[in-house]
């Protein structure tokens, strides 16, 4: 896992990079600085603060570990993160006031999340496992080996295919939450996300050629 890390995360830069730096020359406009309410309560240390941050960070960095140790489905690495920063906040938050510790417990804070969105995302995961539990993932990995050939070609292959499956569905996903119209998205987005795609590619492949050689 820590050579697959080594050999994407300079493609991965340059994908996003590359869009950030044509939107730096392109989009134009002023943003306005939220006004902070100092008066506002805060309850919690900013060592609680940085704690669940971190928590959360590791927790996501947990997945894929979990999922390469154990073999089992990547949601419930996500379960057993969410059950380790639940028992933190528990604790943490255990000896402060009850109208306080209401409001910082995961039990609230989940009340406030958006319910259809997370089980559109969850159908979609499911949807993806159940293709490869049908095996037919595997026939397309070798209709893929045996109509391409080129490990370049079948990479670009399944970034697209990934694009169509997945991403497709979760973007609609988080437009729904943000109120975007599809035709925005389709003007100034995704001609954006198809450069960012292709250099993260280009890079990988010249990358890949300098190190062969």
């Amino acid at each position: 896992m820590v050579s697959i890390i080594t050999r994407v995360i300079i493609p991965s830069l340059f994908t996003m990079i590359v869009p950030l730096a044509l939107l730096s020359f392109t989009l134009k406009g002023s943003v306005t600085r939220p006004q902070i309410d100092k008066n506002e309560k805060i309850y919690t240390q900013p060592f609680e603060r940085k704690l669940m941050l971190i928590l959360g960070v590791c927790g996501l960095l947990f997945v894929p570990v979990f999922k390469t140790v154990t073999h089992l489905p990547p949601y419930m690495g996500m379960l057993l993160s969410l059950a380790i920063i639940w028992l933190v906040s528990e604790l943490m938050h255990q000896n402060k006031p009850d109208e306080v510790k209401k409001q910082l417990k995961v039990i609230y804070i989940l009340q406030k999340v958006d319910t259809p969105t997370i089980l559109f995302f969850l159908g979609i995961l499911s949807a993806v496992a159940a293709l490869q539990s049908a095996g037919q993932l595997t026939l397309l990995a070798g209709w893929l080996d045996e109509n391409l050939g080129n490990i370049f070609l079948i990479d670009l292959a399944i970034g697209v295919l990934s694009a169509v499956v997945d991403n497709v569905p979760l973007v609609a996903g988080a437009m729904g939450m943000e109120k975007i119209d599809f035709i925005w998205y389709m003007k100034r987005i995704s001609l954006l996300a198809l450069l960012g795609y292709v250099a993260g590619a280009g890079v990988y492949y010249l990358q890949a050629l300098i190190l062969h050689h």
